[in-house]
C-alpha cells in the first residue's frame, strides 16, 4: 500500500513542497501557514487540523496568489482541506463537513475531461456520460451527509450525488460564471456493495474543470 508524505507543524511556517499532508496542531500557539509554491494545474496537497483550541491558524500565500479568491483563508479545529491548483489560483475542497474528525470524505474529479452540457458522472480524474464507466463500491454501511464542489464553466448547474444509477436528494446548485463553489448537506443511507458517483450537469456549455466530495459517517 502506497503511503503519503507527511509533515507535522506546529508553529508558524512555510510549507515544504515534497510533502502532500500537512497535520497541523495549534494547541500552543496560534500558527501562520504559508504556501510558497505556485498552483500548477493539478497540483494538489491536503492541510488537516488536528487539535480543537481556540487559535487561529491562517493559511496564505506568497505573491499575491488567491486562495478562492481570498488573500487568506482559516482552518477551523478539526478541519481538513484539500488544495488543487487550477488557473493559477489555489481552490479547495473541504473534506471534513461537521468539523468533529469522525467523517470520511470521498473526493471525485474530471481530470484533464470537459464534462459536456448534457451532464457527466465524474470519477477519479474521469468523466463519462455512462454511470456504468464510473463508479466506485462502498464497503460498509454508512450515511452521505454532505455534498461540496467546484466547477470552472461558462454557466451555473447541479452537482448529484447517484447510488446505483439513481439520482438522490443529497445535491448541490454552482451558479454564475467561472470558478464557483458551494455546499449541502442531508441524509442518503448507502448499504455495502452500493456503486456511487457524482453528476455534473451544466445550465449550459460545457465546464472545464469540475471536483466534489462527498462526506459519509
Amino acid at each position: 500500500m502506497a503511503t503519503l508524505p507527511i509533515q507535522t507543524i506546529t508553529t508558524t511556517s512555510i510549507l515544504d513542497d515534497e510533502f502532500e499532508v500537512y497535520y497541523v496542531d495549534a494547541e500552543t500557539d496560534p500558527i501562520t501557514i504559508t504556501i510558497p509554491f505556485f498552483p500548477e494545474e493539478g497540483v494538489n496537497f491536503i492541510i488537516r487540523r488536528c487539535d480543537v483550541s481556540s487559535n487561529n491558524v491562517i493559511i496564505n500565500t506568497l505573491d499575491d496568489i488567491k486562495i478562492d479568491g481570498l488573500s487568506f483563508i482559516s482552518l477551523l479545529p478539526n478541519g481538513c482541506i484539500k488544495f488543487i491548483g487550477y488557473k493559477e489560483e489555489w481552490t479547495t475542497i473541504n473534506l471534513n463537513a461537521s468539523g468533529n474528525g469522525n467523517n470520511t470524505a470521498i473526493y471525485f474529479s474530471n481530470g484533464s475531461n470537459t464534462i459536456d452540457r448534457r451532464g457527466e458522472f465524474i470519477g477519479q480524474g474521469v468523466a463519462n456520460r455512462d454511470f456504468d464507466e464510473i463508479q466506485l463500491i462502498i464497503a460498509s454501511p454508512c450515511t452521505a451527509i454532505n455534498i461540496s464542489a467546484v466547477k470552472d464553466g461558462s454557466s451555473g448547474g447541479t452537482v448529484t450525488l447517484y447510488v446505483n444509477g439513481n439520482p438522490q436528494a443529497l445535491s448541490v446548485s454552482l451558479s454564475g460564471e467561472g470558478i464557483q463553489k458551494n455546499q449541502n448537506t442531508g441524509s442518503v443511507t448507502l448499504n455495502a456493495l452500493d456503486l456511487i458517483t457524482v453528476k455534473m450537469k451544466p445550465d449550459s456549455g460545457d465546464w472545464a474543470y469540475g471536483a466534489a466530495t462527498i462526506i459519509v459517517e
